[in-house]
């Protein structure tokens, strides 16, 4: 099947669209492998508090807010595609703190709070929980979302828009980032993410999902035609300080692909 390939201005949008039909990653066992691996990351990287107030930026099918919801007061979800929030309130559904959202994400709405941050779902509880906290959040996540960005300074956009809505001492964490790399650098890659795997303990998933997207995945095929925005380790490092924060660069280890980075930031009282 021939496929439009797309140049790097127009994959974002690209992207954006093509999620509204993905039927690969809400079913991969590997992510849900992922949402328990980040958590424990997380809790290691930037803590995780019962008192937290979580926005998840690029939501998904919800399986890191299934994680999170039974550890913090809030977890609030906001996604581009319509049928991921269809599956997250379906599997949050027993956590009335909870909420899930759409959201354009264009460069006005990088995190879902352009409309009253209150009209999440028509769940008492979590429009109480958003009534305490103000509208503000003390923890951030974006996992796996920026390599669909338009560029890099639509990623400083989203480190903006997350300051602005945060709480005195909020932290911010953007993983799952992919670096720059050749054909023998991906290759090293994925072996190391495969040993991590067997470490870990979700090997089986890893290698389930790798032979599916191998074999016949509508997310590979699309991928070879919209390219994702890959980064340096330098070009990250010149997002990592700015007014009202400070963050680091943590180098792997922090998601099932092991050698993607991370970035913790942390915003100022």
């Amino acid at each position: 099947m021939n496929m439009q390939k797309f140049e790097t201005e127009e994959a974002s949008a690209a992207w954006k669209a093509y999620w509204q039909r993905d039927h690969f990653w809400p079913d991969a066992d590997l992510w849900r492998a992922n949402a328990e691996f980040f958590s424990r990351s997380l809790k290691r990287l930037a803590g995780i508090e019962a008192s937290d107030r979580v926005l998840d930026i690029g939501c998904g099918a919800g399986h890191l807010a299934k994680v999170l919801a039974p550890q913090t007061v809030q977890v609030h979800g906001v996604d581009t595609s319509e049928r991921f929030i269809e599956r997250a309130r379906a599997a949050c559904a027993e956590y009335p703190n909870a909420q899930f959202r759409l959201f354009s994400g264009d460069d006005e709405d990088l995190i879902g709070l352009r409309t009253s941050p209150c009209r999440f779902n028509e769940k008492p509880a979590g429009d109480e929980a958003q009534a305490a906290g103000g509208g503000k959040y003390s923890l951030f996540l974006c996992v796996s979302v920026i390599q669909y960005y338009r560029d890099i300074e639509q990623v400083r956009s989203l480190i903006e828009a997350c300051r602005a809505a945060a709480l005195p001492g909020a932290r911010l964490v953007i993983a799952d980032i992919p670096l720059r790399r050749n054909a023998a650098g991906r290759a090293w890659d994925t072996a190391v993410s495969l040993a991590q795997s067997f470490k870990e303990g979700y090997a089986r998933e890893f290698i389930g999902t790798a032979w599916r997207l191998a074999m016949d995945s509508d997310y590979s095929r699309f991928a070879q035609n919209a390219p994702v925005l890959e980064f340096t380790e330098s070009s990250l490092q010149s997002l990592l300080n700015g007014p009202g924060y400070v963050g680091a660069l943590v180098r792997g280890g922090v998601t099932v692909n092991a050698n993607r980075p991370a970035m913790v930031i942390r915003f100022k009282s």
